[in-house]
């Protein structure tokens, strides 16, 4: 049942040595002609390759606005809002919105600490306490959802 496969075939004879042996005098030609056409239009090649290069430079800059090759790549960049650059913008805010709103509770104490101190409260200093009360209680009915 498991019987070892013998072959007698040479294990150095690959075919890439064998498309070499097969080929190998069209890749000689091919590269003596390549190389005598190269030596002998040296300054065109170049100049083509300059020209290449220049056309291709005003391609991507000028005839495609990387605006329009990124739409091309990713259609959806930009019109969806679940995109990963998205989240951590909008969480990188959600994190400073929450922090102005902790230092502004801390100021708004601090102030209220400050009138508390006073011996004597007048209206005006009655109406600050009433609106710094709501602005609290409007703070933590927020915390707790």
């Amino acid at each position: 049942m498991f019987k070892k496969i013998s072959s007698n075939k040479d294990p150095n004879v690959t075919v890439t040595s064998e498309i070499k042996n097969e080929f190998s005098k069209y890749f000689t030609v091919a590269e003596e002609k390549s190389t005598a056409f190269l030596t002998s239009h040296s300054k065109q090649v170049y100049i083509v390759m300059l020209v290449a290069i220049a056309f291709s430079l005003i391609m991507c800059f000028v005839v495609f606005s990387p605006s329009q090759r990124q739409n091309e790549k990713m259609p959806h960049y930009g019109k969806e809002s679940g995109g990963v650059a998205t989240s951590v913008t909008n969480g990188i805010g959600q994190t400073y919105m929450a922090g102005e709103k902790v230092f502004d509770l801390i100021k708004l104490r601090e102030e209220v600490e400050q009138v508390l101190k006073k011996p004597k409260l007048t209206h005006q200093d009655t109406l600050f306490l009433e609106e710094a009360i709501k602005k609290f209680e409007i703070h933590q009915q927020k915390t707790k959802k």
